[in-house]
């Protein structure tokens, strides 16, 4: 995903719900929900080294790596950058939501990818 929220282990939002929901009808053992920029008060987000060392160590560790940053215009460098990397290091490991409309990165809050429907990334590196 793309921005954190103010959610934790024992309060959770909207995403974090969908998303414990989704892995749960999936059989997902675990989740791990990791975000592309670690400050939810910066106008104007940008990765740093410490979220990026966080976010590929639980990539290490990961079974399955589920990309769902949504389709918004935003920040389309660095969510390029970051699939980038990804794809470099765990390619095998990704995966997107497809929503109802049969379009990839969905989002869990899309209204569109509330029933999941998860597909391997065939991303050629």
């Amino acid at each position: 995903m793309t921005f954190p929220s103010l959610a934790d282990e024992l309060i959770f939002d909207q995403t974090t719900m969908l998303v414990r929901n989704g892995a749960v009808k999936n059989d997902f053992g675990s989740v791990s929900i990791i975000n592309l920029f670690s400050s939810i008060d910066n106008p104007l987000p940008k990765t740093d080294k410490t979220n990026t060392s966080f976010v590929m160590r639980e990539c290490d560790n990961a079974d399955v790596i589920i990309v769902a940053y949504g389709r918004s215009t935003s920040f389309e460098e660095e969510k390029k950058a970051f699939l980038n990397a990804l794809t470099e290091h765990y390619n095998d490991k990704l995966h997107t939501i497809i929503d109802s409309k049969g379009l990839m990165f969905s989002h869990p809050l899309s209204p569109f990818a509330h029933q999941w429907n998860i597909q391997k990334l065939d991303l050629k590196r």
